[in-house]
Order: C-alpha cells, then sequence, then structure tokens
C-alpha cells in the first residue's frame, strides 16, 4: 500500500473539518495505507516544507482550500509529475478545484478516491513563475481578493466576499488593461484567465476551459457599466456569464497583461483567490501534467 503524507492547514475550515481530516486518516490506515502529517503554521508554509523535503513522495494529500491546494503544487514544482500522486481533502473556505474534479465533502469519499481512484492529468499554469490551478485575475476579482478582511473571513466565509465585491463595484471601468494572449492584443477593463471551468464555487464561467488540456481561455470584461457588471454577477448562477456583452473569450497558452494607466498604486493580481502580486505580469501553461487522484 501507499504512504499518504497530509498537508493540513488546522485552521482552514474549524474543528468539525479538523474532524474530517482525522476521519479519512483512520480510513485509510484501515485501508492499508501509512500516513503521516503536516500541520501548517503559516500561510505558504507548505510550499517551504515540500521544498525543504528530501525523502521520497507517493501520495501527497492536500487537507484544505484552494488557497493550501496552491501552496502544496507551488511546493512540488521541483519535482517531476512522475514521483508523486496529488490528492485533495476539501475542507476550507472554497473547494472549487474539489468541486471541478467531482470531490465531495466527505471523509469516506475522499478515503475511497485516494485508496482506489483514477489518476486525471492537470495542466497548471505559472503567474510569473508561481504556479496556479483554476484561475488567475486582474481588475475587479483581483480588487475583491486583495481587498477582503481576513477576520471578517473567518467569521463569515463566503459573505466576506459579496461585501467586498459591493465595496468595489464604483471602481468598475475606471483602470484598462492591454492583454496579450498567444500574440493577440487586446483591451479590457477586467481580465480573467480560466484553466478550470468554476468560479468562486458553483458558478461557471467558461464552457472551454479543461483542467486536462495545456490551455487557458482568456476572458476580457470592456465596455460594461457598474450596474451592467452587477447584472453579470447575478447571472453567474445560470452559467451565461461568457456569453453575454462586452465579454470576449479566446484560448492561449501565454497571456501579458499590463496596466495602460498606472498609478502610485500597483494593480493587484490574484490566482486561485489568492493575492499574489502586481502588473505586469505574465500567464504560461505548462507542458507536464500532474496526476491527480479523483473518484
Amino acid at each position: 500500500m501507499s504512504h499518504v503524507l497530509i498537508i493540513h492547514n488546522p485552521i482552514s475550515g474549524g474543528d468539525g473539518k479538523s474532524l474530517m481530516v482525522k476521519r479519512t486518516a483512520n480510513r485509510l490506515k484501515k485501508l492499508g495505507h501509512s500516513v503521516s502529517y503536516y500541520p501548517t503554521k503559516s500561510a505558504g508554509d507548505a510550499t517551504r516544507y515540500l521544498q525543504g523535503f528530501e525523502g521520497k513522495l507517493d501520495i501527497v494529500a492536500a487537507a484544505g482550500g484552494d488557497g493550501l491546494i496552491g501552496e502544496v503544487v507551488n511546493g512540488l514544482s521541483n519535482r517531476q509529475s512522475d514521483e508523486y500522486r496529488l490528492a485533495i481533502i476539501p475542507t476550507g473556505t472554497t473547494n472549487v478545484l474539489a468541486r471541478e474534479l467531482g470531490i465531495k465533502f466527505s471523509a469516506r469519499f475522499a478515503a475511497r478516491a485516494i485508496h482506489g481512484g483514477k489518476l486525471k492529468p492537470i495542466y497548471p499554469a505559472r503567474i510569473n513563475g508561481r504556479r496556479f490551478m483554476l484561475m488567475a485575475g486582474v481588475g475587479f476579482d483581483a480588487w475583491v481578493v486583495s481587498g477582503v478582511n481576513l477576520k471578517v473571513k473567518k467569521t463569515w466565509g463566503k459573505v466576506a466576499y459579496v461585501l467586498t465585491m459591493l465595496r468595489h463595484l464604483k471602481l468598475v471601468g475606471s483602470k484598462q488593461y492591454e492583454v496579450i494572449a498567444d500574440g493577440q492584443t487586446l483591451l479590457a477593463d477586467s481580465v480573467m484567465v480560466c484553466n478550470g471551468r468554476f468560479y468562486g464555487g458553483s458558478f461557471k464561467l467558461s464552457d472551454h476551459a479543461d483542467l486536462s488540456s495545456p490551455s487557458l481561455q482568456v476572458m476580457t470584461l470592456s465596455g460594461i457599466s457598474q450596474l451592467g457588471f452587477l447584472l453579470r454577477l447575478l447571472v453567474l448562477p445560470f452559467g451565461v456569464f461568457a456569453r453575454t456583452p462586452g465579454v470576449r473569450e479566446v484560448q492561449a497558452t501565454s497571456v501579458q497583461i499590463r496596466d495602460l494607466n498606472p498609478s502610485t498604486n500597483p494593480e493587484p493580481v490574484q490566482a486561485d483567490g489568492d493575492a499574489v502580486g502586481f502588473l505586469p505580469l505574465e500567464i504560461t501553461s505548462e507542458t507536464q501534467a500532474i496526476r491527480v487522484l479523483v473518484p
């Protein structure tokens, strides 16, 4: 049987979800696997730990949300994909990747996926050299991610993002960006570069994004009023966002974005729900897939 290293964020999701991690581990042990834990101590700790890990890895299970998964895959970025398998135990505030892959919030289900699951190839992308799995954004969603109050997020979860969205609506249309997607130049008020289909949980942004394809879907928004932008947010649950006026979608493997009217405050960038830096940026698709265990 395999050895499973569980990288666990003990803060993510509270005591109930910590219990799920323990139950998943106990099920794996009963199935014959050996299990070890690494509880993260701070932001970025999972990446630092795995970068310094000198032993052999078999299955690395990320127990947390999309942010922790991002830390884990960045910690593994210097390893060949055939050296390990990645597993997911969804216990975070947002678990978009788990939803993409059909991994349910259940100790029994998570253990079954690790024990007898299939290997699904997923191609990550890099933003200024940093790996991300799902999506990156510039403009409105980056303002929200960088502006969310972490104390409110810890207490209220996704409500914190809704409040921050409403606060930043007044900035819609105030910036313009140049986007170069595989040599094609586009202008945009906001940009989302999608590796997966979903955004913020269950909202489908792109019908064409495919985690198992080494390409990205670049979605630009332009010429949309504040009211029009709010209406587009309201139609997110219906999966028609990409087909609304003012939204354009192109496929690319290389994307550059820069601020056309820079100010003293640099423009933030988000990837997989975390603030990861500022413009300008370059995004490239990786050509080697990560092997992920799925049901």
